[in-house]
C-alpha cells in the first residue's frame, strides 16, 4: 500500500509543478514588453491595482503600478489557456533608497544624482511636497509648451 502512496504523491508534485505559472517581475511605474506564444482573446488580471496589462497582436506590455503579487491567465479564441504567468511588482529599483529619520520615511531615486520621489509609504508631508513641486512643474511646462506647426499640444 505504501508504494501506491507514494505514487499519487509524485504524481500530485508533478502535475503541480507543470501547472506552475512563469513569473514576470517588473518595477512600480516601469513596463515590460513580452511576445506572447499566440495573439489571446481573453486576459485575467488577478489584481488590477498591481499590475496592468495590454495586448497588441501577440505583443504584451506588463506595467507595473503598485508593488505586490499577482497572476495573469491568458486565452485563446476556444477559451483554452495559452498562457499563466506571476506578476512580481517591486517597489523602485537599484537606485530608488529611503532615508529613514524621527520615524518618517523619504524616498529618493539616486542614478545619477539623488532626487525626491514620491511612493506609497513616504511620510505624508514629505510625499505631498514632493507632489506639489512635480503639479507645479508639470503646469509649468504645459504653460510654456509651443504647439508644432499647424498642431496642438497634448498633455502628458
Amino acid at each position: 500500500m505504501r508504494p501506491c502512496l507514494v505514487l499519487i504523491f509524485c504524481l500530485g508534485v508533478l502535475s503541480t509543478a507543470s501547472a506552475h505559472a512563469e513569473t514576470i517581475n517588473v518595477f512600480a511605474d516601469q513596463a515590460k514588453i513580452m511576445e506572447l506564444p499566440a495573439e489571446p482573446a481573453t486576459m485575467i488580471i488577478g489584481n488590477p491595482m498591481i499590475a496592468e496589462v495590454t495586448v497588441q497582436n501577440n505583443v504584451m506590455a506588463v506595467h507595473g503600478r503598485h508593488f505586490g503579487v499577482t497572476n495573469l491567465i491568458i486565452l485563446d479564441q476556444d477559451g483554452k489557456q495559452l498562457a499563466a504567468y506571476e506578476i512580481n511588482v517591486q517597489q523602485g529599483g537599484g537606485s530608488v533608497i529611503q532615508v529613514y529619520k524621527g520615524g518618517t520615511r523619504m524616498s529618493y531615486n539616486c542614478e545619477p544624482n539623488c532626487e525626491t520621489i514620491a511612493v506609497p509609504g513616504d511620510d505624508d508631508g514629505y510625499m505631498s511636497t514632493v507632489l506639489k513641486q512635480i503639479g507645479a512643474k508639470t503646469s509649468a511646462a504645459m504653460a510654456n509648451a509651443q504647439p508644432a506647426a499647424g498642431g496642438t499640444t497634448a498633455a502628458p
